[in-house]
């Protein structure tokens, strides 16, 4: 099975900072990591200068991201839709994996 990793890239005004945050880490994470064939996450913030921050998934394919189950998760995560909305940079982006082969 080809691995894949899923690159998250976000930014919120000042304001919203600490609350995006909280909302990233103790709600957002934890909801992505239960869709099946998401295998892990973690989250980045810049140094220096461009987006902010980074969430850094690991996929068991590239497929996951257009799987019924992670479609399904989408589209009925209420907060994730009501802080996508809140974003003034988004940027998603899904590599698979080419060496190792394996």
């Amino acid at each position: 099975m080809t691995r894949a990793v899923m690159v998250m890239m976000t930014d919120v005004s000042d304001g919203l900072e600490a609350e995006y945050n909280r909302w990233y880490n103790e709600i957002h994470l934890p909801e992505v990591l239960t869709v099946p064939g998401v295998l892990s996450g973690r989250r980045f913030r810049i140094c220096g200068e461009g987006i902010r921050y980074m969430a850094l998934y690991e996929l068991e394919s590239a497929e996951v991201v257009t799987s019924p189950a992670y479609l399904s998760w989408r589209a009925n995560s209420a907060s994730t839709q009501t802080w996508s909305q809140r974003f003034t940079v988004s940027q998603r982006l899904v590599y698979e994996q080419i060496y190792p082969a394996d």
